[in-house]
């Protein structure tokens, strides 16, 4: 009964670091859990521990000490998480964004695009405020160009915010050195999804590319929270129509009056890839928007979050929280 009591308790102190949070995973994992409530079954933990690590030292035998060193260093971690109900999966969110930073329209005329600065930033803004470690990748590493139409303040409901990402895009190092998606080693186990913001530059160099498409399969694969903004739903229409992993889907993106609005009074010629929302429905997937064009719209179905434009920030995080929620 004394050995039983040992390999129950005996390698808590010694494989997991409970009460000094010295493990950096474990600290990301308890950031939702209540402090008091961690605390207090610390300190039990701390007594049963120093009470049991003496006995521990009483078997001689060394092959018997190895056995319950290696059995029960992960029983006490499944024990851990059981107990106090943490989440295990992966507080992290990856946010894959086109380094394009020219459109060609009308087949010769270059305009400067990028990505669209409140449809990144606002969904970083959201995760990282509610704990999420949030990294930055492109296609070859090399920073994320900014839509100069996005620095517009209609597209903006707080001046301050739109400052504050304006500020955030030439100051923070993670975003102005961004992770190539070669890089990218089981992306689908170390994140718990995936953002793709909209912006004409995803137009050039993440549609059809075949390791854009193979990283969304990773994380569709393991049933993680995919966002695709505005534009970025398009790059689901360069999956082979027989074999798209979204076929039936329910799915928005930029509407077909709202592409005319933006070639015809923004950027003043048309490029070469239009008709996202027609596209969409030709590849299998079901094609849904906003009664109206130029309002917040946002769809979800199962781990697939889509929005339609840049004024669908509320709806898109609420969406893309929800599906993370579910996935856990």
């Amino acid at each position: 009964m004394e050995l039983n009591k040992i390999t129950l308790f005996g390698k808590i102190n010694q494989r997991i670091n409970f009460y000094d949070f010295k493990n950096k995973l474990l600290r990301n994992k308890l950031l939702n859990i209540n402090k008091t409530k961690i605390n207090k079954i610390m300190n039990i933990i701390k007594i049963n521990i120093n009470k049991l690590m003496k006995n521990i030292k009483k078997i001689k035998n060394i092959k018997i000490r190895s056995r319950i060193n290696f059995s029960f260093s992960i029983i006490t971690v499944l024990i851990y998480f059981s107990v106090l109900g943490i989440d295990a999966s992966p507080r992290k969110i990856l946010i894959f964004m086109s380094s394009a930073d020219t459109l060609i329209l009308g087949g010769e005329r270059k305009y400067p695009t990028g990505i669209f600065l409140n449809e990144f930033y606002i969904p970083y803004k959201n995760l990282k405020e509610q704990g999420y470690e949030i990294d930055f990748a492109t296609l070859d590493g090399k920073s994320a160009p900014i839509d100069p139409e996005s620095l517009k303040s209609k597209y903006w409901d707080n001046e301050k915010i739109q400052q504050e990402a304006i500020d955030f895009t030439k100051l923070n190092i993670k975003y102005l050195n961004p992770k190539s998606i070669d890089s990218l080693v089981k992306p689908e186990l170390e994140y718990s999804g995936i953002i793709i913001p909209g912006g004409q530059g995803l137009m050039v160099d993440l549609l059809g590319n075949d390791k854009v498409l193979d990283l969304i399969s990773k994380f569709h694969t393991k049933n993680k929270s995919i966002g695709l903004i505005c534009h970025a739903p398009a790059i689901l229409t360069t999956y082979p129509k027989e074999s798209n992993p979204f076929n039936g889907y329910r799915v928005n993106s930029v509407t077909g009056i709202e592409e005319w609005f933006i070639e015809t009074f923004v950027m003043k010629g048309t490029p070469s890839v239009r008709k996202i929302a027609s596209l969409l429905e030709e590849s299998g997937l079901n094609y849904e928007k906003s009664l109206l064009p130029g309002r917040p719209h946002a769809v979800k179905d199962r781990n697939l979050v889509s929005s339609q434009n840049p004024f669908s920030g509320k709806e898109f995080i609420d969406l893309y929280n929800e599906s993370l929620s579910e996935s856990k």
